[in-house]
């Protein structure tokens, strides 16, 4: 059965014919794992928001970070989840859309980030990645790359004192490859270092709490919709939905712009020295 067909046919499960009517809502979400990945990790929580406002909804995922950017800032798709990052890129570029909620990790609307190395690389601390080859997952991304280059820039590291280092696309991708030797460090958000840490992997640094993921509508998207989506997240308390969106994650939160402001100024910095 193909993927396409096995869809349908859960929607057509979920739905009786008369809801079909209404049209399918988009949700949009970046690249941060593989698209399969990707998708088993969203479709508990696409499902429960399909029932609770009566409409289908298709899960889309981004080719690549900025395409998934661009697509939020011009409105081609009603809803999405965004990493903080991609999320102040989006408000820079496009300005502010409604936002929905804010993912609670642990209780709180923050996550971390770690850089990493493997076991017996013989790396101890940040300042040991001179010379050494560092991985990291997309330039637009938070904890793949943004706040590791601020942990990296106290400890008195910057890209050019590295002998390399190269974007392979997504945290997962970062983990294997330093798993694999082809890197000697990366950095990933803490839940996916957790994942891989069993096979090999011992943290350098972990970041301070950063503001986690949001998720925002398309301007133009009706009211009653946006509301319905707002209440869906907030009221949500399923652990089975909410531990494969985001391990870790405890709920949705009332979601507020100001709280990137810190990242903000991180961007800033960082980027003021240098943008791949």
């Amino acid at each position: 059965m193909t993927r396409r067909l096995a869809a349908l046919l859960l929607t057509l499960c979920i739905f009786p014919t008369s809801a079909m009517a209404a049209d399918a809502l988009t949700f949009g979400t970046h690249p941060f794992l593989r698209e399969a990945d990707v998708h088993a990790r969203f479709a508990p929580l696409v499902r429960y928001l399909a029932k609770e406002i009566g409409r289908p909804v298709d899960i889309r995922v981004a080719s690549s970070y900025r395409d998934h950017i661009q697509k939020v800032g011009l409105d081609k798709i009603d809803f999405a989840y965004m990493g903080p990052l991609p999320y102040v890129r989006m408000v820079e570029a496009h300005g502010l859309k409604p936002l929905l909620a804010a993912v609670e990790v642990q209780g709180a609307p923050r996550y971390r980030g770690i850089i990493f190395t493997y076991r017996d690389s013989g790396i101890t601390s940040l300042a040991d990645l001179e010379g050494r080859r560092l991985a990291f997952g997309d330039p637009d991304s938070t904890m793949s790359y943004l706040v590791p280059r601020g942990l990296l820039r106290r400890a008195g590291i910057t890209l050019e004192d590295l002998s390399l280092y190269e974007f392979v696309g997504n945290h997962a991708n970062v983990a294997l490859n330093v798993l694999a030797r082809l890197h000697d460090a990366g950095a990933v958000r803490e839940d996916i270092f957790e994942r891989y840490r069993t096979r090999g992997l011992v943290a350098l640094s972990r970041s301070g709490p950063q503001p986690t993921h949001v998720l925002v509508a398309r301007r133009g998207l009706p009211s009653e919709t946006i509301d319905q989506l707002r209440r869906a997240l907030l009221r949500l308390k399923d652990p089975r939905i909410l531990s494969s969106l985001f391990p870790g994650a405890t709920g949705f939160v009332e979601a507020q712009d100001d709280s990137f402001d810190d990242l903000r100024r991180l961007r800033r910095e960082i980027e003021g020295e240098s943008r791949p």
